[in-house]
C-alpha cells in the first residue's frame, strides 16, 4: 500500500512560485510524491497514444530519483517498454550518467535504443545516442519534463512539454528556490508549463 505525505508534521514556508507547490518534511518524501506523478503522468500519456516521451534536466536530485524508481517496486507499474527517455544537460562521460543509465535500462527496464543523453551546447533539435554516438532529433514536446531545479539551466527557451515537474531537496537547492520566487533562473521558461513543484524543508528554509 502507497504511502500519502499531504499531512506534514510541521508547518513550513510555502514559496510564492508558479504552478502547484508542494513542501514535504523530508527529501525522500518528495522523491516518493515526484515518482507517484511521473506514474500518473506514464498513464496519461498511454490514455493518448502508444508511447510516452519523458525529458529529465540532469543534476544530484534527479540522480536519487532514478535510483527510486529502480529499487521500488511500486514504480514497476510505469510501463518503461514503451517509454523514451532523454537526459538533457549531461555529459556522456560522467559516470553518474553512466549509473542512470544501467539503473534505467537493466533494472526498469528501458530499452537501451530508447535511453538518450542531450549534452550540454548540443545543436538545437539533436541528441547523441549513448549507445553508438549517433544523432537523433530530439522530439518537439515531451509527456513530462523532470527536472533538478538546483540544476536547471536558464536558456529562455520554451518548453514544449505536457507536465513539468520540479525537484528541489536539500540546502543546495534554496538558491534556486528564492531566485525563482523572484522570477530569475528558469522561471520565465517553465511557466509556460504550469509547473509543480516537490520540494523538502531544507530547500525553503530562510
Amino acid at each position: 500500500m502507497s504511502e500519502t505525505y499531504d499531512l506534514n508534521l510541521v508547518e513550513h514556508r510555502t514559496p510564492a512560485l508558479p504552478g502547484e507547490v508542494r513542501v514535504f518534511d523530508h527529501d525522500h518524501q518528495a522523491l516518493d510524491a515526484l515518482a507517484l506523478a511521473l506514474l500518473a503522468a506514464a498513464q496519461g500519456a498511454l490514455e493518448r497514444g502508444p508511447s510516452f516521451s519523458v525529458a529529465l534536466a540532469f543534476g544530484p536530485a534527479l540522480d536519487r530519483l532514478c535510483t527510486l524508481l529502480c529499487i521500488d517496486p511500486r514504480f514497476r507499474a510505469i510501463p518503461w517498454e514503451q517509454a523514451s527517455v532523454w537526459l538533457h544537460d549531461a555529459d556522456p562521460a560522467d559516470p553518474v550518467v553512466a549509473d542512470v543509465r544501467e539503473g534505467l535500462i537493466e533494472h526498469v527496464p528501458v530499452e537501451p535504443q530508447r535511453f538518450h543523453v542531450v549534452a550540454p551546447g548540443s545543436p538545437a533539435g539533436r541528441a547523441a545516442l549513448t549507445e553508438d554516438a549517433a544523432l537523433t532529433p530530439v522530439p518537439d514536446r515531451h509527456d513530462a519534463w523532470l527536472i533538478d531545479a538546483a540544476a536547471a539551466r536558464p536558456d529562455g527557451r520554451p518548453l514544449p512539454t505536457r507536465a513539468a515537474f520540479l525537484l528541489a531537496i536539500g540546502p543546495d537547492a534554496r538558491p534556486a528556490v528564492r531566485a525563482a520566487e523572484q522570477g530569475l533562473g528558469p522561471l520565465p521558461t517553465l511557466a509556460r508549463a504550469d509547473p509543480r513543484w516537490y520540494l523538502d524543508a531544507a530547500a525553503v528554509a530562510e
